[in-house]
């Protein structure tokens, strides 16, 4: 029980079970109207998973508790670390943990302190090229930054089950920005990309382009904080009517 992995803390963590049932047509919802923007970038309720935002599983060795309390046969498709003190290290656990992993299908990290250095590098890329059951993967609010994005854009290249990738709020520039774009354009899967709240420009707008014109699966981009002129804008929106994609502009 969570509990006893939690016994000698002196803040008890609760468990969240989520019982509501989704699938694949009920996402497709988020597509109407009656969502507002924000709706798209938190997945839906899963059908079990644990929930230990806002609590101190980045502190001491509550991460390594929680992963080796679980046993393999466990039955949580997400795991939500919003709001932690999870870095680079925690990170790094988690994706090793998730390399073999055949059951959490949502992993949740926004408002963490995640950089992608190089030293998280090789197991991000172990992760993503072994692990086909990751559909979300949530890093807003982190602190990756255009070395990071590089390396996460590399691991990217050889993973085939990524649907939503939420990258929004970090400090990511045009270059790092650009590199995920070029990877991500021959992505067999992705569905949902969220870039807002980053500092690039107008710059990134020829890749921007290529990625929507040439994505196979693409069906919403995220790029509220992004000032574009009316012509770029224009051409942009008229591009994704084409392409069927949804864009986020303001």
């Amino acid at each position: 029980m969570i509990e006893q992995v939690w016994g000698n803390s002196n803040q008890r963590v609760q468990q969240h079970v989520f019982s509501e049932r989704y699938s694949e047509q009920d996402f497709s919802l988020h597509d109407s109207d009656q969502f507002h923007n924000s709706d798209y970038d938190s997945p839906p309720k899963n059908e079990f998973g644990f929930d230990f935002s806002h609590s101190t599983l980045g502190e001491n060795n509550n991460l390594d508790s929680f992963l080796s309390s679980l046993k393999p046969s466990h039955s949580n498709t997400m795991f939500q670390f919003r709001d932690n003190a999870i870095n680079d290290n925690g990170f790094v656990k988690l994706c090793n943990f998730l390399k073999n992993d055949t059951t959490v299908k949502h992993l949740i990290l926004d408002q963490n302190q995640i950089i992608i250095s190089e030293f998280a590098k090789a197991a991000v890329m172990d992760m993503l090229k072994v692990n086909h059951y990751i559909g979300w993967l949530v890093l807003s609010g982190n602190a990756i930054s255009n070395i990071g994005a590089g390396y996460l854009a590399e691991a990217l290249k050889d993973n085939t089950s990524l649907k939503h990738l939420i990258l929004s709020d970090n400090d990511i520039g045009n270059e790092g920005i650009t590199s995920l774009l070029i990877s991500l354009k021959d992505h067999p899967t992705l569905e949902s990309l969220f870039i807002s709240g980053n500092p690039f420009d107008e710059g990134v707008f020829p890749e921007l382009c290529t990625f929507i014109s040439e994505s196979r699966s693409l069906k919403r981009v995220d790029i509220r904080s992004l000032d574009l002129s009316a012509s770029n804008l224009c051409h942009l929106l008229a591009l994704c009517q084409k392409h069927c994609v949804r864009l986020m502009y303001e």
